[in-house]
């Protein structure tokens, strides 16, 4: 499952008219920070690196994308415990959870 829908339904009830907006936003803001996470992960910024999956991971769970929220959470123990083998392939998959995310948050709209 790609988003929790009882999350998405739940924040849709909540948001209301404002709905549509909040998922625009997270689309571009989500693009932002794929985008920084690369770069900081192919420049060795750790630091950056688990700031950035840190946000991903809560607005991705606010969202109801909990599986891309749980890749962050792995990728910021990582980066914790300064266990840095397999970081390039969790920025993979991150960036492909994402692109799925985005595709089924487009569809709603």
């Amino acid at each position: 499952m790609i988003i929790d829908e009882m999350v998405l339904n739940d924040l849709k009830e909540i948001m209301e008219d404002d709905f549509n907006e909040l998922i625009r936003i997270f689309v571009s803001d989500g693009v932002e920070q794929i985008n920084a996470l690369n770069t900081a992960i192919n420049l060795k910024n750790y630091t950056d690196t688990k700031r950035i999956a840190h946000t991903l991971k809560g607005s991705c769970a606010n969202i109801g994308a909990l599986k891309l929220s749980q890749t962050c959470k792995q990728l910021e123990y990582m980066i914790t415990e300064k266990s840095l083998a397999g970081v390039v392939e969790l920025q993979k998959k991150i960036a492909l959870e994402f692109d799925e995310t985005k595709k089924c948050l487009e569809d709603i709209l």
